[in-house]
């Protein structure tokens, strides 16, 4: 399974695989990397960036905030 996560420093492209695990509750499936690295499910984003793109948010206009978030600017 193929993932995307934008970071500080760009997307970053990672595959996984899921792994069955034997539960009370009966069988589960996890990805290991997404517990190591503390993913949480259907998120793309680290918080890093949500917080950061709030930040310029509250500065500029939503599109200058894309916009320089985007191309790199925003990331300082």
């Amino acid at each position: 399974m193929r993932r995307y996560l934008t970071t500080r420093f760009g997307v970053v492209t990672f595959c996984r695989q899921k792994v069955r695990e034997a539960t009370e509750s009966g069988d589960g499936y996890f990805c290991p990397p997404d517990g190591a690295l503390g993913l949480q499910p259907h998120k793309e984003t680290t918080s890093w960036v949500k917080r950061r793109a709030c930040e310029l948010a509250a500065r500029y206009t939503y599109r200058e905030a894309a916009e320089l978030l985007s191309a790199g600017d925003g990331m300082r």
